[in-house]
């Protein structure tokens, strides 16, 4: 505490005690910021029936930042109850088969790049595998991890509900 008491008697010392503490600021401010993004589903449509031709949901990914970021792209089912009034169910969540799929450019290895300030559309195809359970919900995480900010996911939840194929 000595220390600092006497580096501020000097004002070149305050000064430069100030531009410090602001470049700190500054530079911790400049790496938040670099992993700010937004994901979201159209029209907020997140719940939807899969049939037998699946379901698929149109997403948006926002890059807020001022560099340009590859994202990685994952599914995380949940155990979260996704039933609401009008299709309630007893039974557990089932997992179902989930594909990315670019809107108008491809998606390999489930990474997609969006440039700084920009927005880039993808789907997300959900596709129920033979055997599943009729009757039945699955909720799936959806996840955008920028590729240089482990921390920082921005995610949104699909609602998808499986028919019985013989009530129409």
């Amino acid at each position: 505490m000595n220390n600092i008491s006497s580096l501020m008697r000097s004002s070149k010392n305050w000064l430069f005690f100030h531009f410090l503490l602001v470049c700190i600021f500054l530079s911790f401010s400049g790496y938040a910021q670099n992993c700010n993004s937004d994901l979201s589903v159209e029209k907020n449509r997140n719940v939807k029936s899969a049939g037998e031709n699946g379901a698929v949901y149109l997403l948006t990914l926002t890059n807020n930042t001022s560099k340009t970021n590859t994202y990685h792209l994952a599914s995380v089912f949940s155990d979260l109850s996704c039933a609401n009034k009008n299709r309630q169910t007893r039974s557990a969540n089932v997992t179902l088969n989930v594909a990315f799929e670019g809107n108008s450019s491809v998606i390999t290895n489930n990474q997609i790049t969006v440039g700084s300030g920009q927005s880039k559309k993808f789907k997300v195809r959900v596709t129920v595998p033979g055997g599943t359970p009729y009757r039945t919900w699955s909720c799936i995480q959806i996840q955008a991890r920028a590729e240089h900010c482990n921390n920082a996911i921005s995610e949104t939840l699909l609602r998808v509900f499986v028919p019985d194929p013989s009530e129409g």
